[in-house]
This record gives C-alpha cells, sequence and structure tokens, in this order.
C-alpha cells in the first residue's frame, strides 16, 4: 500500500517541523538558551552562580519557602515580546538559611548557601501489635 519512501519522506516532514518549533521557541524566549546556572561546593559553603543578564536587580527576588529557596526574575516590557520571566527552586535542606547571602553585578546573580551538619536520618523499628 504505502512504500518505504512515502513513510521517509513523512519522517523527514515530521522532523523538519519539530526543527523548526525548537528554533521558533529559542529565537522567541531568549531566556530558554542563554540563562545558566553553575553550583560550586566550596567547603563549608556553595556558590550558586546565576547569569540572569537583561535583568535589573530590582526584577529579582530570592525568597525562602519551607525547604526551597526560589530565585525569580520578571522583566515587563512594553510588548508581550519583551516580557520575560525566570524561576529557578533549590532545595535548602542542610543550609544555614539564615546565613544566605546574595549579590548581583553585570548579570551575575551570585547567592552563598552556608552548609549545615546533616541530621542524622532517623531510622526506628516499629513493632506491630
Amino acid at each position: 500500500m504505502f512504500d518505504s519512501h512515502f513513510w521517509e519522506e513523512r519522517y523527514e516532514k515530521l522532523w523538519n517541523l519539530f526543527d523548526s518549533l525548537e528554533e521558533r521557541i529559542i529565537d522567541n524566549f531568549p531566556a530558554f538558551s542563554t540563562l545558566t546556572a553553575d553550583i560550586t561546593n566550596h567547603g563549608d559553603y556553595f556558590l550558586l552562580q546565576e547569569n540572569l543578564a537583561g535583568f535589573t536587580k530590582q526584577e529579582i527576588s530570592i525568597d525562602l519557602t519551607d525547604d526551597f529557596i526560589i530565585i525569580q526574575a520578571e522583566h515587563k516590557g512594553t510588548t508581550e515580546k519583551e516580557h520575560r520571566f525566570f524561576s529557578r527552586k533549590i532545595s535548602a535542606s542542610n543550609i544555614k538559611t539564615e546565613q544566605i547571602k546574595a549579590s548581583y553585578e553585570n548579570g551575575l546573580l551570585k547567592v552563598i548557601l552556608p552548609k549545615q551538619e546533616e541530621k542524622p536520618k532517623l531510622t526506628k523499628k516499629i513493632s506491630i501489635e
């Protein structure tokens, strides 16, 4: 009924469609292609470096909720195309949350996350009555 050429042609068209869709997403939402994060271990603290080029310090917020640090940045442009939003959620377990420090300069957000000793995991045998 259908030869292999028919299916190869359909597969190629579908693949090209996905390629063009990916290009359009990256072109229209530059945050997908330019925002990067790096977390390095410095012994008694972690250093998080987040590339937030294009955002001002006032457009960035860092919040602590339960056991998570939430970093958000929002730029409200005059058009929908200029509007950008970024969000990253990081576990704050084993972090001294009251000692977290952050700075922002030249598009680079740096967050110092001081470590606290890991609490031993509770393991307990429960008897069945």
